[in-house]
């Protein structure tokens, strides 16, 4: 397929590589072939087809002076595995702890999943469908991890101990973020408003209300169906997207959120704040993927691409990039400045969750034949009968 919105490329940009899951348990690693952004190929695939693990969170830890780049996956089963996206190669795994009563009706899934470096080691924040919120620490099992990914080696191991558990939500939790600095967790619920936990003590510091009634007296019922908090806000504010096509901006000050705007006409389902705390991106069920500036209180324009719902986006931490995936299965690139779609790329099954990477060095492909990156090209590999159902 051409480059989408990309004439010439320029070397002074270094090359793209972006992660992505899916429902059946893959973790795939897509990167640019050059500083073209449209010459986007699926380079690496991690994982085995098993429905029943599949990926439902995934958060990455880049490299640092405490360890190497470090990604984490929570499965549907309750299961979390930690991995180099790299090498594929499974540095520690949480098995599913017992569940109780509310946790086996609403289900294991991990629902939400936050990691971040200590002057310890690590810290792993989880959070299940039944409300089940769990902190574990990770220290590496070598003295010195980053030598071997600086030998071309296996990464070291990393072993996981559960700090602390508690029950953060006694009906099905939807969304969960952290705040690594400030050590908070925010739950999202269909049947709660949106509460926030002290990590370190296990207790209830901000409990949320909703928006006013309207002039009939009518309100939603409480769906929280995506959070995240505002970056440099020290956990303070925090956007909230709600079942009801509503994004709301909450200050822990107050329980009132302070602003709650319509937003397209589907359920909310990813959220990604831009770092000067201003905009919001805002993806929903219908596909549409928009950006809400604070300070007018108006959604702007929509980026094109995706012909279903929208499961995740991601900002790029430096450049004005928003990757995106979703029900149709492809991973689209935008220019937020433009709102030009620059990539999209075909990976076959239903996606769940995408990230950026900054990876060390370029991958050479996995597979001597590319990922198809086109959806004519991958109904050819298709059954006839399935091939005629995409059709139609």
């Amino acid at each position: 397929m051409p480059a989408m919105g990309v004439t010439d490329a320029d070397p002074s940009i270094a090359p793209l590589s972006l992660v992505t899951t899916d429902e059946l348990g893959f973790l795939k690693v897509a990167q640019t072939g050059g500083s073209a952004i449209g010459s986007l190929q699926c380079v690496r695939r991690w994982g085995r087809a098993d429905k029943s693990r599949g990926i439902r969170s995934l958060v990455i830890k880049p490299a640092s002076d405490t360890g190497p780049e470090l990604a984490a996956v929570g499965r549907s089963n309750g299961d979390i595995d930690s991995l180099s996206c790299q090498h594929g190669t499974v540095h520690g795994s949480i098995s599913a702890q017992p569940c109780d009563r509310a946790d086996r009706d609403a289900g294991a899934a991990v629902a939400g999943l936050s990691l971040w470096s200590t002057e310890g080691g690590l810290r792993l924040m989880s959070c299940t469908e039944g409300g089940q919120a769990r902190l574990y620490e990770g220290t590496w099992m070598q003295s010195s991890p980053e030598a071997p990914e600086a030998s071309g080696t296996e990464p070291s191991s990393c072993e996981w101990k559960q700090a602390a558990a508690w029950q953060a939500a006694k009906v099905p939790v939807c969304c969960m973020a952290a705040d690594g600095g400030t050590g908070v967790m925010a739950v999202g619920c269909k049947g709660s408003e949106l509460s926030i936990w002290n990590i370190k003590t296990q207790q209830k510091a901000y409990q949320a209300k909703g928006a006013k009634p309207n002039k009939l007296g009518l309100m939603d019922m409480p769906w929280n169906s995506a959070v995240a908090f505002t970056p440099g806000a020290g956990g303070r504010l925090l956007f909230v997207g709600t079942g009801y096509h509503k994004l709301r901006l909450y200050d822990v000050a107050q329980a009132r959120p302070l602003l709650n705007v319509e937003f397209g006409e589907g359920r909310l389902t990813s959220l990604a704040p831009c770092p000067d705390g201003e905009m919001c991106w805002a993806a929903d069920s219908t596909g549409r993927i928009q950006v809400l500036d604070a300070r007018t209180k108006k959604p702007q324009s929509s980026l094109m691409g995706h012909g279903g719902a929208v499961r995740s986006i991601s900002l790029h931490p430096s450049r004005p990039l928003l990757a995106s995936v979703g029900l149709d299965r492809h991973l689209c690139i935008h220019d937020i400045r433009t709102r030009e779609c620059l990539a999209k790329l075909y990976l076959k099954q239903i996606l769940t969750a995408v990230e950026f990477w900054d990876t060390p060095r370029p991958l050479v492909p996995q597979h001597s034949k590319p990922v198809p990156n086109d959806l004519p090209e991958a109904r050819a590999e298709l059954p006839s009968s399935q091939a005629k159902s995409q059709r139609t």
